[in-house]
C-alpha cells in the first residue's frame, strides 16, 4: 500500500502498475505530471471514496488524498559491483524506509533485512522510501545466505559508534557489504560475525550517535564518491 501523491507518482514512474487506486472524494492532483501518470491507469482501477471512509483507510494523521495498491516490487539485482546493505534490527519503519532510499540514491545493489528488522513494506517505511522500494531489491536476509555473501563480498563492514577508522578508510570500489544495526541495541552477534572491517563516523564532542538511516547514508555516499572516482590507489 502506497500513500501520497509524490510516492504513488514515483512508483508509477518506475513502470510499476497499480492494481487499485483509491482517491478521496473531491481530491485533485496537484501536479500536471501526476495527472498524466494517472491518465495511463485503467479507469476501472481507480475508485472514489467518501472522505470519512478514506480517512479510516489511511495510515496517516492527515491523509494525502490518494492511496494505491501495487504488487510487491521485484526490481532486478544490478550487475554493478556489489554494494549490499544489511539492515539488522531496525525497529523504526521510517528509519528503515529512509535507509532504503539512501541505498537506492547511493547506487547500492541490494538491501537485505533480518528477521529482527521491521517489515520494509510497512506503510510508514514505504512512505519514507519515496519510491525507492521500486528501484532497489529489498529482500529478507537468512543466516543461510552467509556463505554466499562472504564469497561475493570480500569487504564486509559494520558501522557502529566508537573509535574505529572513518568510512573513507575502506576501499569501497571492491564488492562490499555494509551492516547497519538497530538504533537501540546495534547489530546482533550473527550479523557481526559476517564483518571483517568496522567503521565509525567522526562526530563533534557531545554528539553520541546518529540515527541508523543518517549513519547509513553517510557511509553509503562515501562508497558512492569512491566509486565515481574509480579504482582507488593508496
Amino acid at each position: 500500500m502506497v500513500e501520497g501523491e509524490r510516492t504513488v507518482f514515483d512508483a508509477i514512474a518506475t513502470g510499476a502498475a497499480p492494481s487499485l487506486i483509491v482517491v478521496r472524494e473531491g481530491w485533485r492532483p496537484t501536479s500536471d505530471y501526476f495527472a498524466q501518470a494517472l491518465a495511463g491507469v485503467p479507469a476501472h482501477s481507480i475508485k472514489i471514496m467518501e472522505s470519512s471512509l478514506f480517512s479510516a483507510l489511511s495510515n496517516t494523521v492527515s491523509p494525502a488524498g490518494i492511496i494505491a495498491v501495487f504488487p510487491f516490487p521485484r526490481p532486478p539485482v544490478s550487475d554493478k559491483v556489489a554494494l549490499i546493505v544489511i539492515a539488522d534490527g531496525l525497529r523504526d519503519p521510517g528509519n528503515l524506509g529512509s535507509l532504503i532510499r539512501a541505498a537506492a540514491g547511493a547506487g547500492a545493489t541490494e538491501v537485505l533485512t533480518t528477521s529482527e528488522t521491521v517489515d520494509p513494506f510497512n506503510p510508514k517505511s514505504v512512505r519514507a522510501g519515496m519510491g525507492a522500494h521500486f528501484r532497489i531489491p529489498v529482500v529478507p536476509y537468512r543466516d543461510a545466505d552467509r556463505r554466499e555473501l562472504v564469497a561475493r563480498c570480500g569487504i564486509r563492514v559494520l558501522a557502529e559508534g566508537g573509535s574505529h577508522p572513518p568510512p573513507e578508510a575502506i576501499d569501497w570500489t571492491e564488492p562490499a557489504l555494509l551492516i547497519i544495526g538497530g538504533e537501540a541495541f546495534g547489530a546482533r552477534a550473527k550479523a557481526i560475525e559476517l564483518t571483517n572491517h568496522r567503521v565509525s563516523i567522526p562526530l563533534q564532542s557531545g554528539i553520541e550517535s546518529l540515527n541508523a538511516a543518517v549513519a547509513g547514508a553517510v557511509v553509503l555516499f562515501e562508497a558512492a564518491r569512491q566509486r565515481r572516482r574509480g579504482k582507488r590507489v593508496d
